[in-house]
């Protein structure tokens, strides 16, 4: 497998949880010619710190760091997507609940379907009840709000896409709402790309805690939903 691939992490007060996401990149049998880029978004702990000691203990490792200030997950992936070069540009959550040999299965399904992105389904999904009510719930709301989902689990943390689809997004989008991730698929297809679905391995988080509820999603949630749409329909010629 030879496409290559750049794994962007967004890290947002994760010093708990880091060297564990380290030492499960490196021994997780990425695909050829991927390289990780670390997103640190202003984190008040001891995250950046604990990358600079686990990048000094393994020197060889293709892992690179940006430090900024916290913008949130959005600010911290268009920072990413500015930095892509690749032909891929893959998405991981640093909280450690999803597994890096799950790229190597993303690329393959990509390059055997020909799809421009593939997300991940969490079937096997380890979170607590309320955190699965509140995903059912936010699904529905985009249906109404976008009039359709292209994927049944948009808050997956894991997913490849063609960089060429997002390489412009910062243009198109400067100030992203908060949650404008969760709809990089509908994004994709407005572009004419053909996103497909894959299940992948979910595990429960063994450190640190959750920085999405109830309360900090509705209105970014909300924002974001009335930014997406008008992004959306302005690519797909929509009304």
């Amino acid at each position: 497998m030879h496409a290559d691939l750049t794994i962007l992490i967004p890290l947002w007060n994760e010093a708990d949880v880091v060297a564990f996401l380290l030492d499960d990149l490196q021994a997780g049998g990425l695909p050829e010619n991927t390289s990780v880029l670390l997103l640190n978004d202003g984190s008040t702990d001891e995250t950046a710190a604990n990358i600079a000691e686990w990048k000094n203990r393994h020197p060889a490792a293709r892992i690179r760091s940006m430090d900024f200030r916290h913008g949130g997950k959005d600010a911290a992936l268009w920072q990413g997507f500015e930095q892509v070069t690749s032909e891929w540009v893959g998405m991981m959550d640093g909280d450690g609940q999803y597994c890096p040999a799950d790229f190597v299965r993303l690329m393959q399904r990509a390059l055997e379907s020909g799809a421009d992105a593939v997300w991940g389904i969490r079937t096997a999904r380890h979170d607590y009840g309320w955190r699965l009510w509140i995903s059912k719930i936010g699904r529905r709301v985009k249906h109404l709000f976008l009039g359709h989902c292209c994927v049944s689990d948009t808050g997956c943390g894991i997913w490849i896409a063609r960089a060429g689809h997002l390489r412009d997004l910062r243009r198109l989008c400067p100030a992203p709402a908060g949650q404008v991730h969760c709809h990089l698929p509908e994004y994709v297809q407005a572009r004419g790309g053909a996103v497909v679905e894959m299940s992948i391995t979910h595990r429960a988080r063994h450190a640190g805690r959750a920085k999405f509820g109830a309360l900090n999603r509705i209105l970014p949630g909300l924002r974001s939903l009335f930014q997406a749409r008008r992004l959306i329909r302005g690519l797909s010629g929509s009304p």
